[in-house]
């Protein structure tokens, strides 16, 4: 890959041009989550109740090599702390549903180009 420097045979190198390209092209944009065109008003899933067994469950499962995401808050730390977290989740979730409404945080996410390999221009 050519870097600022000329061709570059560290990954670093490589990716962050990636990123300062991805990120100039694809700009965030402010998502109004309250906009009434994101709220559902239909009576289906209002009706739907996450159990904490099944919040536990998939906390129990969550991959420990994966990094944190914008809550900064790692995979590790879910799955040790599952017992404790399973009924509040699965109250939030509940009601989230409930109301048609999505916590903005829910919304976020860290997107990173990684180099898998390959023959590099």
């Amino acid at each position: 890959m050519l870097g600022p420097n000329g061709p570059s045979n560290n990954d670093g190198d490589a990716a962050n041009p990636l990123a300062e390209q991805y990120s100039r092209i694809f700009q965030p944009t402010h998502i109004n989550y309250t906009d009434d065109s994101f709220i559902c008003n239909c009576t289906g899933l209002s009706a739907v109740n996450i159990r904490a067994d099944l919040v536990f469950r998939k906390l129990q499962h969550l991959r420990k090599d994966t990094s944190p995401g914008p809550d900064m808050v790692h995979s590790a730390i879910l799955r040790e702390a599952a017992s404790i977290l399973a009924t509040p989740l699965s109250v939030m979730f509940s009601h989230s549903l409930r109301q048609g409404e999505l916590t903005e945080i829910w919304g976020l996410a860290h997107i990173t180009p990684i180099f898998k390999g390959g023959r590099r221009r």
